[in-house]
């Protein structure tokens, strides 16, 4: 099974070889213009809320390592 990282960097990988190769057609149709930028909408919506992940657990790490335990 592949872990959650894996899986992402397989879909990106995916998403530019898709891109490199259609990113012309894209560029001249204006509906599938439409579809990308709600696509990147929604990975720019996922990936603020992993770097609010990433915030949480920056600040649990930094709040430990200065505790005293």
């Amino acid at each position: 099974m592949s872990s959650p990282a894996e899986i992402i960097e397989f879909l990106q990988a995916v998403m530019r070889l898709f891109l490199k190769i259609h990113g012309e057609t894209i560029w001249q149709q204006s509906h599938l213009q439409e579809k990308a930028r709600k696509l990147l909408d929604i990975q720019c919506l996922v990936w603020k809320r992993v770097d609010k992940l990433f915030q949480s657990v920056r600040c649990v790490v930094s709040f430990l390592s200065n505790s005293q335990i």
